[in-house]
């Protein structure tokens, strides 16, 4: 079972092609994106080989096969801060277990 809670990255990093949440600042934004510089935002994003990737469906299979994705690198103006593991998927309720609530 999946840790629910945010993890700083000053404690540790999540696995290599592991798709997390994230929590992450700007810090260099020009002048007429000021009133978003420094605030919080978050997403979705893959580490790997000592980089963060913004997810995608196709960004771990590109990781594997050429151990980079350009398109989808993060830059280095975006700080990330934390991480969490993707919550399990929505699993609707079999009849079954329906009967039994």
């Amino acid at each position: 079972m999946n840790e629910m809670r945010w993890v700083p990255v000053t404690e540790r990093l999540p696995k290599d092609l592991e798709e997390v949440i994230v929590t992450w600042v700007n810090k260099d934004l020009d002048l007429y994106f000021s009133d978003i510089k420094g605030k919080k935002f978050s997403g979705a994003a893959v580490y790997c080989n000592n980089r963060w990737y913004w997810y995608s469906d196709i960004t771990q299979d590109v990781l594997v096969e050429y151990g980079r994705y350009e398109n989808m690198l993060i830059d280095d103006a975006i700080k990330i801060t934390a991480w969490m593991p993707f919550p399990e998927p929505y699993k609707e309720e079999s009849e079954d277990e329906k009967a039994d609530n």
